[in-house]
Formats: C-alpha cells, structure tokens, sequence
C-alpha cells in the first residue's frame, strides 16, 4: 500500500513539474513575442543613416534564440508580419537578414511576394537563398515566369548559387534570349551549378549565342569543370578541360583548362607538365610551371627538373622556384648547376632554390656565393645560408669557422648569427681576435645575438683588450646587449664592477664607465659618482654619457652640477644636454616641478641648441606655468618658432583644464606668427575647441 502511495504523489510531483515548465516555456514565448514585437515597431520608419541601436537589439535577440523550435517560430511569425506591413524598405532589408539566419520553409509564401518586386526582390533572394529546403528554389524557379529585366537575372543568379539542379532546363531556354544581360546570366548560372546536365545544356547552346558570349560559354564550361572536379567526378572534368586545350581557343581559355587538367589528374599530373613544357606552345610554359608546387608530393617531377640545363633563362628561373616551392631535396643538384648560370637572374633564383632544397652538402657553395662581388646574389646566398635546412648545417658551418680565409669566414660567422645557432659561442669568442679586422667586429656583432649572460666576463675581458676603434665599438654595444639579457636589472652590473678596479688603461675603463649607463644598475652609480671626480677628461666624459644614457632621472644632479661647475665648455655642453634629457624622463615627479627644472635649464644654457631642447621638452609638459615659460620666449627672435611650437602643443593638451588661456594663446599665435605651418597648427586647435 506505502509503495502505491508513493508511486502516485512521484507521478503527481512530476505532472506539476512537467505543467510547470510548460507554463513557464509559455511565459518566456509570450515575452519574446512582446519583446520582437516592440522592436519591430521601433524600426518600422527606419533608414539608413539612423540610429542602429534597435537594430543591434533586433539582432541580439535573434542570436539568443539560438536554434529554439518554438522561439524561432514565433520571430519568424513576426518577421514574416512585418514583411507584409508598411514598413520601409530599410528596415524590411534589415528583417530579411535577420530571416536568412532562423528562417524557416515557413517564410517562403511572403518571400515569394516579395521576391517579384523590384524594391524588395533582393531582399528576399537574400533571404531564400540562407533558407535550407526545396520551397526556396521552388519559388525562385517559378518567379522565373512572371519576372523580367533585373528581377530575372538576380532570380537566375539565385538559382545558379543555390546549384538548383531542376533549373538547368529553364536556364538552358534563357541562355538563348534575345536580352543579352539575362542571356549571360543563365550561362553563368549553369556554370555555378556545374552538374553534367549544365554541361549538356552548355553543348546545346553555345552555337547559338550571341558571338560576344562565346568567352560567357567558356567561363561557364570550365566552372563546371571545376565543380565536378570538386564533387569528384575528375572523369567529367577531366573530359571538360580537354575539349577546352584545343590550339584555336583563346589563350585564356586553354591556360584555365591546362590549370584544370593538371590538378584533376593527381600524380599523372606532372606527365600533363612534361607534355606541355616539350611543346612548342611557350604561352602555356608559366602555367604549367606553376602547377608544379600542387602536385601531390607523391608525384614524380624528375624528368620536368632535367629540363633546366637545356630550357632559357626564363623558364629556368621558373623551374627552380616551383622545384623550391616542391621541396623535394634531391633536386637540390639542379640548383647547384644553376648557381654557376651565365645568367645572373638564374644564378639568383638558384641561390634562393637552395635555401629550400639544400643542406649541409650546400654550405660551401652558399658561403662562397655570399662572400663574392656583392650585390644580390652575395645578399641571396646569404639569405639561403640564413634559411638552409639540416640537422648538420649549424655544426658544418661552425666546423668551418677556424680554418676559413677572411671573406669566408666573415660570411661563415655572420651566417652563425642570423641562424642563432648559440653553440658557436666559444668559436666566435676566438674570432675576436682574428687577424682581419672586419672578422674580429662582426666576431662582437654575432656575439651580441647568440652569447647567453654566463659569457659576459669573457665579452668584458674581450672589451678591455680590444684596439681598434669599431672592434671596441662592437664590443661595447655586444657586452650591453649581453647585461640586459640578465633577468634582474640588480645584477646586470656586477661582472663590471667587478672588473673595473683592475683596469688600467684610460680608454678600456672608459668604456666599462659608459655601458654602466646604458645597463642602468643601480649599483653603478656610486661608482660613476666616484669616476667623475677623476682627473681624466676622456673618463669624465664617459662618465656624463652614462649619467645621460641612465633609464632613469636618478643621476640628474649630477649632471647638474658639472652643468654648473664644470671648467671644460665642452663637459657643461654635453652634462646640460644629458639635464635635459632626463627632466623628460622623470615622469613621476610633479608638472610644476618639471617647469622649475626646465627654468633652471634655459638659465644654464648659452647656446640656441640647448635652448631649442629645453622648449622642446617643455611643449610635452601639461602645465599652465609651461604655457607661460613658452609664451615668455616669443619676442627671442631666435628661439621665436621653438617657443611658439611648444605653445601650440602645450594649449593643446591643456584646453580642457584651461580653456580660456589656451584659446588666447592659439588666436595670438594665428594673428601673429610669420610660420604658416605653425599658423595651420594652431587654427586646427582653435577648431577643435569649437
């Protein structure tokens, strides 16, 4: 008795939350009509140019629907009722798109209306040809009766992008009609149905065309061909394209179907090449040769690559790039002749075949090509030794570095760099003490690519010893790139400094000094703090550098003070410039403070060039008080178009914030200036504030 009792109240639970999801499904659909509804009315008067905001909403809606039966019926019922109303043409098209998403074969009675009215027969084709089923075409073909002009050949045109099989006959009729527009579109439409009916019906009526058709007939002819080539009838297709190769078509026509019989034939595709490039036809040469690279990998091109020695120069550019876009590597031998061609354009085109067909066996000749005359084939045999494939490449390469002659080597190194192969690190550390200067610089340039942090205490040992001036330069910039690799800027600084106490030489030490501020360690500064104090000019102004190369405005007092009390002219020049320089890099400090420091600035500078820095600075500060400090170097004849500059740019930014003072600075500047640019400039803000 308990278990019938049970089994009735779980049956009665499971009504109430059966009707109650029922009820709720039905509140929902009842919201979403009132929801689409509201919106449609929104629209009703909409055109283009207007607000698209229930627009948007029209369209979230649809996409929230997902693909709900129920919900899709009920917007697709109220699609369908605006589309029978009075709304306008815009928001009709808008609806209709909306209908290609969800639309149902329910819609397709008012489409149909619709679809025999010029204002609105696009819109509905559109809509017909998004909605999956047979009414659509349906539809379409018997809209085909009772239309004319444009109507008809944007329902052909339906027709022929829906592949509507049962409208081949229909099309067929219509290819022969005396309006020439419709006339094309029905052979264009067979075309993009490309079934063996469409061929058939093509046969019945390309005799009977129009003679400026003819090309119509042929695109349609080969479109079908690539259709059934698509659907896989490669037969039919194949049958197609060679109707299509006969020697008195146009060049056009047998160059498509060339394409087209190579692609449907898959491995035997390269004897339909062969064939080609034996003939006498040189037009179709380029076609064939481009065929090359779809050919399935399977596919054996040996003979079409035995062409090369004897084919002109052309065609052997040709043949070697659709070798390389093959890449098959045992034809890398074609292009080692190649790169010996009295043509240089073939000679080019070998060297950049090699970079995908070669290997390790190809380092030779590339290096040899690299380190020639110059010019493009030294820069394309560089390029290949840069992109050249192999597990060997790098080791040969590198196996070849200590006992290359000079240009070789160069070549040699520079390759270990453009290919990162960081397992050159010890050699190349060797080559910076080369006998040939140009080695022993690109040795350091190299170095700066593949060296890792743990090889900075050779590089800085390398610095310290090095002579020449470009070996240091290289030096300097490879140890810095090299510090800057080390993940915590704390440390970047330590091999330096531990190094520095023991060098002698003026101009080494010198050199230590200056990456310290391109490092921008702190550590280094106390250091630099002390260098400076020196009596050494060349060490000073190392010194100054790196307070002027500092990331930061840490350094700025210093630079400051030798700005201030410096006797050399030079050092105050060059540690004001550096002043300068790192007011702008301090962003964190307050504006007003920033204005101060560049007051104290123009106060130090002597000269127009400094001068011209500090208001140039000044135009990047957001500042009324930057406003008048430019402002007040007007009537300085020569710092006139500087100051005016800076005070364009500085109403600019503070217009918001001050709009009355910028206003009368820009009308003082159009009213006065003799710069036209500067005028253009300021009238252009002026507008803007409007």
């Amino acid at each position: 008795m308990k278990r019938k009792i049970v089994a009735v109240l779980t049956l009665f639970a499971l009504c109430l939350i059966l009707l109650f999801g029922s009820c709720q499904k039905s509140q929902d659909l009842i919201k979403l009509k009132e929801d689409t509804g509201a919106i449609l009315q929104k629209i009703t008067n909409y055109q283009f140019g207007r607000s698209r905001e229930e627009l948007t909403n029209l369209a979230d809606l649809v996409r929230s629907v997902k693909k709900t039966p129920a919900a899709i019926q009920v917007l697709e019922n109220q699609f369908t009722g605006f589309l029978n109303s009075d709304a306008t043409p815009d928001s009709k098209l808008f609806v209709c798109k909306q209908l290609s998403r969800i639309g149902t074969e329910a819609s397709v009675p008012t489409l149909s209306k619709m679809l025999v009215t010029e204002r609105t027969s696009d819109m509905a084709r559109y809509a017909l040809e998004r909605i999956d089923g047979e009414k659509g075409k349906t539809a379409l073909r018997e809209a085909l009766a009772t239309t004319a002009g444009k109507i008809k050949i944007g329902i052909i045109n339906s027709l022929g992008q829906l592949r509507d099989e049962q409208a081949v006959g229909e099309l067929q009729k219509l290819a022969a009609n005396n309006n020439e527009l419709i006339a094309e579109s029905a052979i264009a439409g067979l075309g993009n149905i490309g079934s063996l009916e469409s061929v058939a019906a093509l046969t019945a009526v390309k005799d009977k065309v129009a003679p400026h058709l003819t090309s119509a007939v042929y695109d349609a002819y080969l479109l079908c061909a690539d259709r059934l080539l698509t659907d896989g009838k490669a037969g039919a297709a194949q049958k197609i394209f060679r109707q299509l190769s006969a020697p008195d078509l146009p060049a056009p026509v047998r160059i498509a179907s060339l394409r087209g019989r190579i692609l449907a034939a898959g491995d035997k595709g390269s004897g339909i090449i062969l064939q080609t490039l034996q003939g006498k036809d040189a037009g179709l040469y380029p076609t064939a040769i481009s065929c090359v690279k779809k050919l399935p990998k399977t596919a054996d091109i040996s003979a079409i690559a035995e062409l090369i020695p004897n084919a002109d120069a052309a065609t052997k550019v040709q043949l070697l790039t659709a070798l390389a876009d093959f890449g098959d590597h045992h034809f890398a031998k074609f292009a080692v002749q190649a790169a010996k061609d009295g043509d240089g354009t073939v000679r080019i085109a070998a060297l950049k075949a090699l970079a995908g067909l070669g290997d390790e066996a190809n380092v030779g000749l590339l290096t040899q090509m690299a380190a020639g005359s110059g010019g493009k084939e030294s820069e394309t045999a560089r390029e290949s030794l840069a992109r050249l494939l192999g597990g060997k490449v790098d080791q040969t390469i590198i196996a070849g570095i200590p006992s290359a002659e000079p240009a070789i080597k160069l070549e040699l190194i520079r390759a270990v760099g453009s290919r990162d192969a960081t397992a050159a690190v010890e050699d190349v550390l060797k080559t910076t003490k080369d006998g040939d200067r140009k080695v022993r610089v690109e040795s350091f340039r190299v170095l700066s690519v593949i060296a890792a942090p743990e090889y900075l205490p050779q590089l800085v040992d390398g610095l310290i010893t090095v002579e020449g001036v470009p070996e240091r330069k290289a030096a300097q910039k490879t140890v810095t790139t090299v510090a800057l690799k080390i993940a915590d800027p704390n440390k970047r600084a330590q091999t330096l400094l531990d190094k520095l106490p023991a060098v002698m030489n003026v101009t080494a030490k010198s050199s230590l000094l200056a990456i310290l501020g391109k490092i921008g360690d702190p550590a280094g500064l106390p250091v630099l703090r002390e260098a400076i104090k020196g009596k050494s000019a060349e060490i000073q102004n190392a010194v100054i550098q790196a307070f002027t190369d500092w990331p930061t405005d840490a350094p700025m007092n210093d630079l400051l003070n030798v700005a201030k009390t410096s006797g050399d002219e030079v050092q105050k020049i060059l540690a004001l410039r550096g002043f300068i320089r790192l007011i702008e890099v301090g962003s964190e400090r307050p504006v007003e403070e920033t204005v101060k420091l560049y007051r104290t600035a123009m106060d130090l500078a002597t000269q127009q060039n400094e001068q011209r820095m500090v208001l140039s600075g000044l135009a990047k500060v957001k500042s009324l008080s930057a406003l008048n400090m430019a402002l007040s170097f007007l009537q300085n004849k020569s710092l006139q178009q500087e100051a005016e500059l800076a005070a364009v740019q500085i109403s600019q930014n503070i217009n918001q914030e001050h709009p009355q003072e910028a206003k009368q600075c820009l009308l003082k500047i159009v009213s006065s200036s003799k710069n036209e640019n500067t005028v253009r400039r300021a009238q252009r803000v002026l507008d803007q504030m409007k």
